[in-house]
């Protein structure tokens, strides 16, 4: 294997690009695609930024921290400023 310092680098970074990382439980060598890593990264909330408040919003009350859902539920869009209520 060549060293590191002789792949050349690459600023464009694309969902499908891929690296070399090791599994935490199997501490097996597997490869991992950028999108991979966001979309891990964005579930988790493992990056935030200091003071901010994250919120998953839903068409229903979810019951659970951090959920909100404009009352009375459904699947209709509505401008944020007809909004009287949260849940």
């Amino acid at each position: 294997m060549s060293r590191i310092i002789s792949y050349p680098y690459d600023d464009s970074i694309k969902a499908k690009d891929a690296w070399v990382g090791t599994d935490e439980a199997s501490r097996q060598t597997k490869q991992y695609t950028a999108e991979a890593l966001a979309e891990y990264l964005n579930i988790s909330g493992s990056i935030s930024i200091i003071g901010q408040m994250t919120y998953k919003y839903g068409t229903t009350p979810l019951n659970g921290i951090g959920t909100l859902a404009v009352f009375g539920g459904g699947p209709d869009i509505v401008a944020f400023s007809a909004v009287v209520k949260l849940t």
